[in-house]
């Protein structure tokens, strides 16, 4: 259980972000929020529009217990819905190719910038 789910009002707001994804998913309006960003939040994005049909939304760091709670939900709730319709583990895969994707292009970089390359 994530640690912001102590009190009764954060388990009400995941809660709310859970019902709110059941009615985005009705609606074929499949998202999810996440702090993505620069040239590797693009690729995310893009990797999820084009294998999911689902939109990623870029969350800022600045946040509070209660708004962490809802997405918790929402993105827990989105996730059991694509990985159903897409096979299980689904979403965790195409996270994982976005972080394979985002420490390639940060060694690449690093290795442009060592001593002797040009």
């Amino acid at each position: 259980m994530a640690y912001w789910r102590r009190n009764l009002e954060d388990q009400n707001t995941y809660e709310e972000g859970c019902a709110d994804a059941v009615s985005d998913i009705k609606e074929s309006r499949l998202q999810f929020f996440w702090g993505v960003r620069g040239t590797w939040g693009d690729y995310c994005q893009k990797l999820f529009r084009d294998r999911f049909d689902a939109e990623v939304v870029v969350t800022s760091c600045f946040e509070w217990e209660g708004l962490l709670a809802y997405r918790d939900g929402y993105n827990t709730t989105m996730k059991e819905h694509i990985d159903g319709r897409f096979g299980p583990g689904s979403v965790d895969r195409a996270r994982e190719e976005v972080q394979k994707w985002r420490k390639d292009a940060y060694d690449a970089w690093v290795k442009r910038r060592e001593p002797g390359d040009s």
